[in-house]
């Protein structure tokens, strides 16, 4: 009882480090799906698969995808300079 108790500063920290880290990975597998599914969709319209108007629909519906994700860690890197300036 008394090790948990002295311990669970530390394990609440790795527990911690170990959500953003999941948090971390599955933003960037998403941004990195979006950028492959804009290839795929590249080659699609190359090979004639799909037509210009349907291209263009989808390539705009992934580029505001990937800003609205670049718009969220501008977001999260702003408020963390924030807090770091506002604790000196």
């Amino acid at each position: 009882m008394v090790w948990q108790l002295l311990t669970w500063p530390v394990q609440s920290l790795f527990w911690l480090a170990e959500q953003i880290q999941d948090r971390a990975d599955a933003q960037l597998d998403a941004k990195e799906n979006l950028q492959k599914e804009l290839t795929a969709l590249q080659i699609q319209l190359d090979l004639g698969e799909i037509d210009e108007a349907t291209y263009t629909q989808r390539e705009e519906e992934i580029l505001r995808a990937l800003q609205a994700m670049a718009d969220a860690e501008n977001h999260l890197h702003n408020h963390r300079e924030d807090t770091n300036d506002e604790a000196e």
